[in-house]
């Protein structure tokens, strides 16, 4: 334990830098400035204040620089070459991904589809996931979900590499009620491939990610119009639209939930399962290694050892 007068703090810049360096490196991913710089907590007013915060942090030892990576631990060098890969894969992904997208977006009563996970972040590891976020009508996301579940079971034996479909939401629910900095990332790393407006509302539905990202701006991104294909699939939705659809949509929520309950609650405390497998009339979020629960602990841990670090390196700086 430092002396109260050694116990020196971070700037609220070298903070928010910090922050952001512990977070990543739960998934062993240095970052660039502008990386850093966008996912800051601290609203930079003038970005040479930000570049002299991370020159100091560099200057410290508490954070390490190698060409245009930051990082910090010395040992993450190491995956520097690994992140390099996985951007060039995600490069070459993203065109099938996106094709995947469109296929999606015209199965009956989906309105919009995004890219997320790895590929989202454009980190893409060989054999990674392809992993989406989806928008659905209201009171039809079960009937959605079952539709897209089945045929990936019929069609694709199961399999979620290139179809993984763990989040839907519907057009009246796009706030995501996880207000956190897991789920602050996810939201702005969401890469939209259909639906403009869903993406639009879904920004403004979430407005509390600018509390956790101030310098975040939306991204421009070329989002596909409505096909011939979607057209049909349209079609389908017919014959649901009607008391039908809304027994259906009941039934397979509560067919599901109570699977899931069977198959999971007793690997975690009912809080957590709550929260791994939130199931909603509006929302379908099921995450069964509770992914959410597990990074952020690691992010307080990883926080709470990086402010020992840059105290023992101030003291040992102002004493030479």
């Amino acid at each position: 334990m430092l002396p109260n007068s050694l116990q020196y703090k971070p700037s609220k810049i070298e903070s928010a830098i910090l922050g952001v360096l512990c977070y990543f490196k739960l998934f062993d991913h240095p970052l660039k400035k502008a990386e850093i710089f966008c996912f800051s907590q601290e609203k930079v007013r003038a970005f040479a204040e930000f570049e002299a915060a991370l020159t100091h942090l560099v200057e410290l030892g508490v954070i390490h620089l190698t060409g245009k990576y930051y990082f910090l631990e010395e040992e993450m060098e190491v995956f520097i070459d690994s992140r390099e890969e996985a951007y060039c894969n995600a490069q070459k992904s993203l065109k099938l991904a996106q094709k995947i997208a469109r296929f999606i977006h015209c199965f009956p009563f989906v309105r919009a589809v995004f890219i997320s996970g790895s590929l989202s972040k454009m980190s893409f590891p060989e054999g990674a996931d392809f992993d989406f976020f989806i928008v659905t009508k209201t009171d039809r996301l079960w009937v959605s979900k079952m539709i897209l579940a089945a045929f990936k079971r019929v069609f694709l034996f199961n399999s979620k590499r290139y179809f993984c479909i763990n989040y839907f939401v519907d057009e009246e629910h796009l706030e995501i009620p996880d207000r956190n900095v897991f789920t602050a990332t996810e939201i702005c790393t969401l890469l939209p491939v259909v639906g403009k407006g869903v993406y639009s509302e879904l920004l403004k539905a979430n407005s509390w990610v600018y509390d956790y990202f101030p310098n975040y701006k939306e991204k421009e991104w070329a989002v596909s119009d409505r096909s011939l294909f979607k057209r049909i699939g349209d079609f389908f939705e017919w014959p649901l639209s009607g008391k039908l659809g809304n027994k259906l949509d009941l039934y397979f929520m509560d067919v599901t939930y109570a699977r899931w309950r069977k198959m999971y609650l007793d690997e975690m405390p009912s809080d957590q399962f709550d929260l791994a497998f939130r199931t909603t009339r509006g929302i379908s979020k099921n995450h069964f290694k509770n992914y959410q629960f597990k990074v952020l602990k690691k992010y307080s841990d990883q926080v709470n050892k990086t402010e020992k670090v840059y105290q023992e390196n101030y003291a040992k700086n102002i004493s030479r």
